[in-house]
């Protein structure tokens, strides 16, 4: 990790040097990582539509590698822009949410905690998961009844992706709509949002936009809004290695796992 600082913060330019550095040590662990359980399924009629699943104990987590912190992981491929034809919303669909709740039996006898992470896009897909309206009906499944700065090398991507209204359906856009649109459901099912950011992450690309969505969540400014929202930092991370990091045993690159951890402990045990 004393090496991040070094490769700066723009996305473009610490991934190949991020994933070089990482790479000798995560092969060092391959035996263990790959002695995990797991099996792959289809969850759409894409090819690219498949997702792994990686078994342990019950709750389950969909995203990221948390299967050795005690958690069975679902980990999907989802579609990408000008290889798979992705289109938003594409990338709700392909949060596999609905695969979980058909396939449930496969999951486990009893009921689970459900946890979704998502890194980079992944963070977007997981916003359109949860502020569009299109899967409010996935959302009362999972959720029930009670509550249980565009940038010219992205502008291509973000045309193709979201279509004219790439705004309106950004996360940010999203937020704002649905708190037009009066009570969030996510908020009424007592659901918890942790926004964790590398401290490395790009202030134009990331940390900005970051602070204009907690700013638009917090005009909400109900008390379950407050109450639902957490910020924080992984120290020392830069965009690209967090999910290089876990695995490699390394405790500093790893504690941002822990973060994740405890932040899922004390909500299974705060939680009504």
């Amino acid at each position: 990790m004393d090496q991040l600082p070094s490769f700066g913060t723009a996305i473009s330019d610490v991934i190949g040097p991020t994933l070089e550095t990482y790479e000798p040590l995560l092969i060092q662990n391959a035996s263990k990582i790959r002695s995990l359980s797991s099996e792959t399924h289809k969850y759409g009629p894409h090819p690219r539509q498949q997702l792994d699943v990686y078994h342990t104990p019950t709750p389950k987590l969909i995203n990221r590698r948390q299967t050795h912190y005690g958690y069975s992981t679902v980990i999907p491929d989802y579609r990408l822009v000008h290889q798979h034809d992705a289109v938003f919303p594409s990338g709700g669909e392909d949060l596999v949410v609905e695969w979980i709740v058909k396939n449930a039996e496969t999951l486990g006898a009893e009921g689970v905690d459900l946890f979704i992470m998502g890194n980079s896009a992944g963070g977007v897909h997981l916003s359109t998961f949860l502020l569009c309206e299109r899967f409010a009906g996935t959302r009362r499944k999972v959720l029930g009844d009670v509550g249980r700065v565009r940038l010219k090398d992205r502008a291509e991507v973000l045309e193709t992706y979201f279509g004219g209204d790439h705004v309106g359906k950004s996360p940010l856009g999203l937020l704002r709509s649905a708190r037009g649109r009066g009570s969030l459901d996510i908020l009424k099912s007592k659901m918890r949002v942790f926004v964790l950011n590398g401290e490395l992450d790009p202030e134009d690309e990331i940390m900005k936009p970051r602070d204009a969505f907690v700013a638009e969540w917090e005009k909400i400014g109900t008390k379950e809004s407050r109450m639902a929202l957490a910020v924080d930092t992984m120290r020392g991370q830069n965009h690209v290695s967090p999910f290089c990091s876990l695995g490699t045993g390394i405790e500093r690159g790893e504690a941002w796992g822990h973060q994740v951890g405890t932040f899922r402990d004390d909500i299974r045990k705060t939680t009504p």
